[in-house]
């Protein structure tokens, strides 16, 4: 009885083994090839089931944020000159890595260009317009709310990339100070 007993405790640790090790890895973790676009495409095509539809679309807006800051950056010009400097970065770093460095860069210049409008919005409040003077009026109107729209604008992209990033990094993840806020 007690080899029987020991053969079933056995065989279930043998099937919960079995069974974590088939279970599928975080696809946060995976390592991304991008020694060349080619490469680069090849393993997204080999990855494109392991991400959700969220994670893959938090992916793509991460490169493409990677690529602006790039550029921003002054390291690399050209679509092909991007591309090589990006794919040195990304190459054998976490898909989860790439995500949060390319949503936190964001995050960021959202940051700088919401200070960016604030300013403007501080400035042109001191803006009058001459008495009887319509045109005027209207135009400094118009630019105030353009300027009140670009602003909401940006307050809801902020929203959007810091929810975002809280999927990754938890609920309690804040930002690094920004000076400007």
């Amino acid at each position: 009885m007690k080899n029987r007993n020991s053969f079933v405790f056995f065989g279930l640790i043998g099937v919960c083994l079995s069974l974590v090790a088939c279970s599928p890895s975080d696809p946060l973790k995976n390592k991304v090839r991008a020694e060349s676009q080619t490469d680069f495409e090849l393993w997204k095509g080999d990855a494109s089931d392991e991400l959700s539809p969220n994670q893959w679309r938090d992916f793509n807006e991460a490169i493409q944020e990677l690529k602006v800051t790039i550029e921003v950056n002054h390291e690399a010009s050209g679509g092909s000159g991007v591309d090589e400097t990006l794919f040195g970065k990304i190459n054998g770093t976490t898909v989860g890595s790439v995500i949060r460095s390319g949503l936190e860069q964001e995050l960021q210049r959202i940051a700088n260009e919401r200070d960016q409008v604030k300013e403007h919005i501080r400035e042109n409040a001191d803006f009058h317009t001459l008495p009887g003077d319509k045109a005027s009026a209207d135009r400094l109107a118009y630019l105030r709310g353009q300027q009140a729209d670009q602003l909401q604008s940006l307050n809801s992209d902020y929203d959007r990339v810091l929810a975002a990033i809280r999927t990754y990094e938890g609920p309690a993840w804040a930002p690094p100070s920004h000076p400007g806020k």
